[in-house]
């Protein structure tokens, strides 16, 4: 896909050691950076059901904790959505990630109430499967 870097390439893959590897080194950058798509590490993970790179970046997750301005520009967001407005949980559900979706829903911060463009809820999805 387009706007791939590293860190996005990594995560569509499963790669959880090269992404801790990227993290450390540069978590800023690369918990910001989204493919052409809209789609974050998060996003793109729970995509391909990688549970291991989705368990690691939902510990980076910025709602979870009270941090100072420049410590949630290092973590990513449970909740942040595609351009088509699908988190990871709308995503993981989509591909039947049982396991991606317990690890998500166990995150206290999860909405599992966010609508994609359509409407539709990650429960939405799942009753379509």
């Amino acid at each position: 896909a387009q706007g791939m870097n590293a860190f996005l390439y990594c995560c569509t893959h499963g790669w959880t050691s090269a992404v801790e590897l990227l993290l450390r080194h540069n978590s800023t950058d690369m918990l910001k950076h989204v493919d052409s798509c809209g789609r974050n590490g998060l996003v793109l993970a729970s995509c391909y059901a990688h549970k291991g790179v989705v368990d690691l970046l939902v510990a980076k997750d910025a709602s979870s904790v009270s941090c100072t301005r420049k410590a949630a520009l290092e973590k990513v967001s449970i909740n942040d959505a595609d351009l088509h407005g699908r988190t990871p949980l709308h995503h993981a559900v989509m591909v039947r990630a049982v396991d991606c979706v317990q690890s998500l829903l166990s995150h206290r911060y999860v909405n599992c109430f966010a609508v994609d463009q359509h409407g539709r809820t990650a429960l939405h999805e799942a009753c379509q499967r």
